[in-house]
């Protein structure tokens, strides 16, 4: 339901009032402001206490009662009139607001003396009471309680131009459909001067056409909540188009490192020729009227190593920059990057973070490969590495993180596991929705073999709340023989990745 809010001509400037001199809501005991109004006082005929636009970005998570609060304080240095409401009958207040151009109230019996300290800053000469609330706690001494007089068709007025459009707004504040009394409090004095209130469907609907306006967020949101409203409006998609990764594509990737054809087949040749040997593949694993299968290079970006080093961590790390001509050449090609890191005696979250300005980008993802994250006694090839979920949570936490800082879509996440031992405590790995996390069942030898590790992986214990996805490695020279396109395909679930190695 919408409400028209409107403002009279001679205050569209667009200026804010300064902070120092509206103050700040308190939702405690008391509201004390030191440029109040003296109170109850009548304000002068030539006051200017027409409300200000709100040029904010996301509003703090408040209750509808709260949110009345601050929005009165951002949006009035003052006002002869105030309208006062219990939750109740916000739709009604917020008419009456409307017809007033007065700041809305919505009052309980937790916040009594904090509407009385706000009608008092506002030097309120009368009070518009919409419904039956405590009226002797509220009223200041001096102040006239009037009888309400909009009407209640007053709200959802679709005259034209009185609210903008999602096409003509400048700022949005986006907020949950369970929230709709909050929303409607919110539109009483943000739905003017270019703002619209937008209550999300619960369905995700994508209207990437007005990327150029200003998205906030309003209400009790999680960080999650937050990024999947934002990202429906603005901010990159997925190649192949979307902000979910599965389903809706699968991808087919070439493994190895770019300076070296001694770890896969992707570092055989330069960028350019690696994605011209990948693409003829793409049509042999597409299933029919299945999801379209997408080109992908994982890069392994630091490589086991028999020598320390001169960190110490068995690890050869690659400079950021090495990277970039395969993300160009994948990303022209509407594919995903994926690097790949063998941590050696170093963390999985130090190495990762050396790639940061590639993990920013929508269509790079990662990919940690517990085999060579070996122990301070270990030594690679002598013995298979392992990793603990709590190392890998600590990844999950912060690209997740990195995801909704940066408004990517939902980002891939990649374990490589062959042997139960390589991850600890795999049922505690934390799935976001901001991460698609894929197990990658990268084991090698004959066909057989490789289902039976296929089955091992997918029986271990999954936790209640775990969203996982699953992948496939055909090893050219070490599987014999190496699985068809249509072996990989009648594997259970579908391999959303099939990687060459």
């Amino acid at each position: 339901m919408t409400l028209a809010v409107r403002t009279p001509a001679r205050h569209r400037s667009g200026i804010v009032p300064p902070w120092g001199c509206l103050g700040l809501a308190a939702f405690a005991s008391a509201l004390m402001v030191a440029c109040s109004a003296p109170t109850a006082a009548p304000l002068a005929e030539t006051s200017d206490c027409s409300p200000r636009p709100i040029l904010a970005s996301d509003l703090p998570q408040a209750t509808a009662e709260e949110l009345s609060l601050t929005l009165s304080t951002m949006a009035f240095i003052c006002s002869s009139v105030v309208v006062v409401a219990e939750t109740g009958m916000v739709e009604a207040a917020a008419a009456e607001a409307a017809t007033r151009d007065a700041p809305l109230l919505i009052t309980s019996a937790a916040n009594t003396q904090a509407v009385t300290a706000e009608i008092e800053r506002l030097g309120a000469g009368q009070i518009v009471f919409v419904g039956e609330p405590s009226v002797q706690a509220l009223v200041p001494a001096g102040a006239e309680v009037v009888a309400a007089t909009a009407p209640q068709a007053a709200i959802g007025d679709d005259s034209p131009g009185s609210i903008p459009s999602l096409a003509t707004a400048e700022q949005i504040w986006l907020v949950r459909p369970q929230d709709a009394t909050l929303a409607t409090v919110a539109r009483s004095y943000l739905d003017r001067e270019g703002g619209l209130v937008l209550e999300l469907s619960s369905e995700p609907t994508f209207d990437r056409s007005h990327t150029d306006r200003s998205y906030h967020t309003l209400g009790p949101m999680s960080p999650t909540e937050a990024w999947q409203a934002r990202i429906r409006f603005v901010g990159p998609e997925l190649p192949g188009g979307g902000l979910q990764l599965f389903p809706g594509r699968r991808f087919l990737a070439f493994y190895g490192s770019p300076i070296t054809s001694r770890l896969g087949l992707l570092g055989e040749q330069g960028p350019e020729a690696t994605m011209e040997r990948l693409r003829p593949h793409l049509a042999e694993y597409q299933v029919p009227g299945g999801d379209p299968v997408l080109p992908a290079f994982e890069l392994i970006a630091t490589v086991a190593d028999s020598a320390p080093g001169r960190d110490n961590d068995y690890s050869n790390e690659l400079a950021p920059a090495e990277l970039q001509p395969w993300i160009d050449v994948i990303t022209a090609n509407d594919g995903y990057a994926i690097i790949d890191l063998q941590s050696g005696r170093t963390d999985f979250l130090t190495q990762a973070k050396r790639y940061e300005e590639y993990l920013r980008l929508p269509n790079v993802g990662l990919a940690i490969d517990p085999e060579w994250r070996i122990g301070a006694d270990a030594v690679h090839l002598r013995q298979i590495g392992t990793v603990d979920a709590v190392e890998v949570n600590s990844v999950v936490d912060w690209l997740a993180d990195l995801v909704r800082s940066e408004g990517l879509p939902q980002k891939l996440f990649v374990v490589h596991q062959f042997q139960a031992p390589m991850v600890t405590g795999r049922e505690t790995i934390r799935t976001p929705p901001e991460l698609a996390v894929v197990i990658h069942v990268d084991g090698q030898g004959p066909l057989a073999t490789k289902y039976a590790t296929w089955a091992a992986m997918r029986e271990l214990p999954l936790g209640a709340d775990q969203t996982l996805w699953w992948g496939w490695k055909n090893f050219l020279d070490e599987d014999a023989p190496m699985a068809t396109p249509l072996e990989v395909n009648a594997v259970e679930p579908l391999p959303v990745i099939v990687t060459f190695q």
